[in-house]
């Protein structure tokens, strides 16, 4: 206390609570789903909680992405909206559509979690995308909800996601994300990051309006103990070095190449001849070609075909498209030792 320079009564007042906002590591999530590996030093990690710190000691254990692979065909003519089609060449629209057993969400949704500050989280490896690739991958809620009980016994992990809930049928979706509400509301220490099932879709249909489904569909008495996301978010997370077309089934390949003959009209015979040499590797097994020769072909098809060119930025749009909640679980991560709880 300074000198007073005038005689009186002086009272000093001492804050008895502390700040508000303290940083601290308090968002740490769990994330659960399917991965390219779950082994590491000969140790498997399936079904076993693990600890992570950084987007390079996840690949470490848990490896990389699955190839999503999509068919190619004519839109129905009956399609109401322009905007229905992928992409329009020479007045046919097209549209591209995902093979479910090889679409995943966890990978990229960790990827995008540390994109937005994410540091430490927990991963739990369902099974690997190998083991799925002879069965329907999305279709028993039973699988998650023994993973999500693996979490009873861990403290550290505060939140809880799964971005690969909206890869089942809505009906299966609302069954995790149910349970995942319960395992948060009994233990009363973790937060469910959730995220709508067809959250990609506009609420300007009264019929089917993602949020209205969720609202009426999720029956909770533990609400309070997480939160839903819309709509689902158009990312850069996939770069366009990585989609290519191996991205494509060979039926979809076969498609192409009657796409890409349209380029020969009014090309130089080089360059004809390099689009033929393209089109007959495309149509060829990727196993017996190198990284390189690959590569060159994509780069050939890119700047000669625009018809290529378009399949592959329809392919990178869909790719690109996340659930929320891996970001949001960074945000989480980043606003609590930022600037506090």
């Amino acid at each position: 206390m300074g000198t007073r320079k005038t005689p009186g009564v002086y009272i000093t007042e001492i804050n008895a609570f502390p700040n508000s906002a303290v940083a601290v590591e308090s968002s740490i999530p769990a994330f659960i789903g399917y991965t390219e590996k779950a082994i590491y030093l000969n140790k498997s990690y399936v079904n076993k909680p693990l600890r992570i710190t950084s987007f390079i000691e996840f690949e470490m254990y848990f490896g990389k992405n699955c190839q999503t692979l999509y068919d190619l065909s004519l839109a129905k003519q009956e399609t109401k909206y322009e905007n229905s089609f992928d992409f329009i060449i020479n007045n046919f629209g097209y549209e591209i559509i995902q093979v479910r057993e090889t679409k995943f969400n966890l990978y990229n949704s960790v990827r995008f979690f540390y994109q937005n500050g994410g540091e430490v989280m927990y991963i739990i490896s369902i099974g690997t995308y190998e083991n799925t690739s002879d069965k329907k991958v999305f279709s028993d809620p039973a699988i998650f909800k023994k993973a999500i009980d693996l979490l009873k016994n861990e403290e550290e992990p505060t939140l809880l996601v799964i971005p690969e809930t909206v890869l089942f049928d809505s009906p299966d979706c609302n069954t995790i994300q149910e349970y995942m509400l319960a395992h948060c509301g009994k233990a009363k220490n973790k937060f469910a990051i959730l995220d709508i099932h067809d959250g990609f879709k506009n609420l300007d249909d009264a019929d089917n309006n993602p949020v209205k489904n969720f609202r009426y569909q999720i029956t909770s008495q533990y609400l309070s103990y997480g939160a839903a996301y819309y709509p689902w978010v158009n990312t850069n997370i996939i770069d366009s070095s990585e989609i290519s077309f191996k991205n494509l089934t060979k039926e979809a390949r076969l498609t192409l190449e009657e796409i890409c003959e349209d380029a020969f009209i009014n090309l130089i015979n080089e360059k004809k001849q390099k689009i033929t040499s393209a089109l007959e590797s495309l149509l060829a097994s990727d196993d017996v070609m190198d990284e390189a020769d690959l590569k060159a072909i994509h780069e050939t098809l890119m700047t000669l075909i625009p018809g290529y060119k378009s399949v592959m930025e329809a392919i990178s749009e869909q790719e690109n498209l996340l659930p929320p909640s891996g970001g949001i679980a960074g945000v989480y991560t980043f606003v609590d030792k930022s600037r506090g709880v």
